[in-house]
């Protein structure tokens, strides 16, 4: 198992790839928070819904 070495190169493209699904995923944060907000909202507790 010599061969297995930390490469930076490689890790840099991690960063980089990371970086860039963040910046897609950024603009559609506030749409994951509202429908959260509402979904929470809608929550009436643990035993909503149970009528027995």
């Amino acid at each position: 198992m010599s061969g297995l070495m930390p490469n930076g190169q490689m890790g840099m493209v991690g960063y980089v790839i990371a970086a860039g699904v963040a910046l897609i995923l950024l603009p559609v944060l506030p749409l994951v928070a509202l429908l959260w907000l509402v979904a929470e909202a809608g929550d009436e507790g643990p035993d909503a819904g149970y009528s027995g």
